[in-house]
């Protein structure tokens, strides 16, 4: 069977690999350097977890204009290089004696700013190298990487970390930024000249994505299901780091374990998300998968101690992404029949934004209600939250894209 992704397309493929190779190794490495290196804080692990949502939030504003108006390879490569030389100060810092919680801060921060250039110039530049009947299949191994190297990733960089110590485990993550900047430089494909970016401010362009959104029947429960999902992520994400490393007093291999193997389950969630949705038709796909995903969490504020709470937080993360591995493309192909064309990059510049600006600001509210009130039982508030989102998805279809309000014009 001939297929339409040629090499250029493996370039790219094997450049998001290297990149999200090297971000799934900084999940593992960098909260434990911090917890176990420079002994953090829980509340110092939420602001860790925040650090990259925030910058997320300033930069995803601009990022649809900023990348409509230029090439997206040299984009992608300079995203790749910083990330590099940002991976490789923290060893270098770490044979000086002079690595601190803030640098860790600084890289997360500036790390996640290189992934969202990287991310949405790659995105953007699958539409000029893949015809449009196999961009399904193109999405497809992208996605399918994207948990492989989830699941790989953080288990790895507990190890290394443990075994090899830091210089090691950042020098990888560094190796394979570069790696994926030298797959970039290697596609042929002549790049179109980019668009005239017009004479709009960004902010009027974001804010008419959030016109769009919220006149739309659809794209409205969307957001808001999206946003607070985001949000109690967030919210639970560095409080169940705390819980493992400090609550069940994981070691470094079993915390890898802990962070990989539920990855699993994000792969398995989008092989079966094809078959199930052709089963049971994408919107109640979207909805049973949406509502069931918190669901498993309940069981994370009762973990017992040692092999018993690995293997329930195991069994229980592992469940939810699988929820959410069939939740994703479904959502995503929702999202975009509901969305014309030509208001795509507004919508999802909103979208972004309503996300990444709400997790930080919940991951900071839960490391100052842990300290309050103990780890698990804002674990609890946060998973209840989780819950609770998933009510907020649109309980019927919109058959077709609704004109946004009047006043948000297409950009010219």
């Amino acid at each position: 069977m001939t297929t339409g992704l040629d090499a250029d397309f493996r370039r790219l493929w094997f450049a998001r690999a290297m990149s999200d190779a090297g971000t799934a190794l900084a999940m593992g490495a960098l909260p434990l350097i911090a917890v176990r290196t420079l002994d953090a804080s829980t509340l110092q692990v939420s602001i860790l977890a925040a650090a990259a949502g925030l910058i997320g939030a300033v930069v995803a504003l601009p990022m649809g204009p900023f990348l409509e108006a230029r090439r997206r390879r040299p984009v992608m490569i300079t995203a790749d290089l910083v990330r590099a030389a940002l991976f490789a100060s923290v060893p270098l810092a770490a044979l000086l004696g002079i690595l601190s919680f803030w640098q860790l801060v600084a890289v997360s921060a500036i790390g996640a700013l290189g992934g969202i250039v990287f991310g949405g110039a790659s995105a953007a530049h699958l539409k000029n190298l893949v015809p449009v009947e196999h961009r399904t299949e193109a999405l497809g191994k992208l996605e399918s990487t994207f948990w492989l190297f989830n699941t790989l990733g953080p288990a790895l960089g507990g190890a290394i970390v443990q075994l090899l110590g830091t210089t090691v485990t950042l020098a990888l993550q560094s190796l394979g930024m570069i790696a994926s900047a030298l797959g970039i430089s290697r596609i042929q494909r002549p790049e179109p000249e980019p668009p005239d970016p017009g004479t709009r401010h960004f902010l009027a362009e974001a804010g008419a994505g959030f016109a769009i959104a919220a006149s739309h029947p659809t794209l409205r429960p969307l957001l808001l299901n999206a946003t607070l999902f985001a949000a109690f992520v967030a919210w639970i994400g560095p409080l169940e780091l705390v819980l493992l490393l400090r609550g069940l007093d994981l070691p470094a291999w079993q915390f890898g374990i802990a962070l990989a193997a539920p990855s699993l389950g994000g792969l398995l969630g989008s092989w079966l998300a094809p078959r199930v949705s052709r089963r049971l038709g994408e919107h109640r796909t979207m909805l049973w998968s949406g509502l069931l995903r918190g669901l498993p969490l309940l069981v994370l504020p009762f973990l017992p101690g040692g092999v018993a709470g690995l293997v329930l937080y195991v069994v229980a993360t592992s469940a939810l992404l699988v929820a959410a591995g069939v939740f994703r493309p479904v959502y995503s192909a929702v999202r975009m029949e509901a969305t014309e064309d030509r208001y795509m990059v507004r919508v999802t510049t909103a979208f972004t934004l309503a996300s990444r600006g709400a997790a930080p600001l919940f991951a900071l509210f839960a490391g100052l209600l842990a300290t309050a009130i103990g780890v698990r039982e804002a674990l609890l508030v946060g998973v209840v939250g989780l819950i609770l989102s998933g009510l907020l998805l649109p309980r019927r279809r919109q058959a077709a894209p609704v004109e946004p309000a009047p006043h948000a014009e297409p950009v010219r």
